[in-house]
């Protein structure tokens, strides 16, 4: 049997950062002392939200890395460094999600150009 992603839904790439933020969030879901926000927010919202979530983030995701620099990429990988640092800038958004959804419905991730300066702070970048 063959799966064939249709135009109008998503590339192999989205795809790809969907479940790779889909597996973080799993692996932070088993470590509630390390991340209790996200797993309160689970506890409150159900695992269909949170894989909806991970749709949001999924896309979020893949854009900060195509917006990060060449040679920042080329050190870190996608699934075991960027998405986990990626999500730790979205603690804060868990943990208020009594106020946190926007109008379109979406998780509320941060702009493009902040995750990806925040990122570069992070790794300590400094071109």
């Amino acid at each position: 049997m063959t799966i064939t992603l249709h135009d109008d839904l998503y590339n192999p790439e989205e795809v790809d950062a969907i479940l790779c933020v889909w597996d973080e969030i799993i692996t932070r879901r088993l470590q509630p002392d390390k991340y209790p926000e996200l797993n309160t927010y689970w506890d409150n919202y159900g695992t269909a939200q949170m894989r909806l979530d991970a749709i949001d983030i999924g896309m979020w995701a893949q854009s900060v890395w195509l917006a990060l620099p060449e040679d920042l990429k080329y050190y870190e990988p996608f699934d075991f460094e960027v998405v986990p640092r990626l999500l730790d800038q979205l603690r804060p958004y868990w943990k208020n999600a009594d106020h946190m959804y926007r109008k379109d419905g979406g998780f509320p991730t941060p702009t493009i150009e902040s995750a990806v300066a925040h990122y570069k702070l992070a790794y300590g970048y400094n071109t």
